[in-house]
């Protein structure tokens, strides 16, 4: 299980409940961790990164939006991680640590997106609209 917390820190916790590894980002991570198909777990903080993080706890790499991240990040079928920012935008970053694209939407992003088996991205903006793209 991976688990974020306010003390800055993405726990791993075994089984048995105890702490496999701690590994610290720069602020509270509020969003959940998502799992990418090679064991990557990638998780958003408030110091306004989205971390990957390999399965032993090293961090891989780690991607700069212009604000906090609070959402989960989200795993397209081709690896993209999709993560939505209080930027006002949506970030698509490829399993390297590279910027694909970025798209500006009229609010905050504080949720997770939700992609559909033909690609399309759905999701939920503060400005109380659901966005669906390709």
């Amino acid at each position: 299980i991976y688990v974020g917390s306010d003390d800055h820190a993405l726990y791993a916790i075994k089984p048995d409940g105890t702490i496999a590894w701690k590994t610290l980002t720069g602020d509270d991570i509020r969003g959940g961790a998502a799992i990418g198909v090679d064991g990557t777990i990638y998780v958003g903080s408030l110091d306004k990164h989205l971390y990957a993080v390999a399965p032993n706890g090293q961090i891989r790499w780690r991607v700069s939006a212009a604000d906090k991240i609070v959402a989960t990040p989200g795993i397209a079928t081709d690896g993209t991680i999709l993560i939505g920012a209080e930027d006002e935008r949506l970030y698509a970053i490829a399993p390297d640590g590279t910027v694909r694209w970025l798209l500006a939407l009229p609010d905050d992003l504080d949720t997770t997106p939700a992609i559909a088996r033909d690609g399309t991205i759905y999701v939920a903006g503060d400005d109380a609209s659901l966005h669906a793209f390709r």
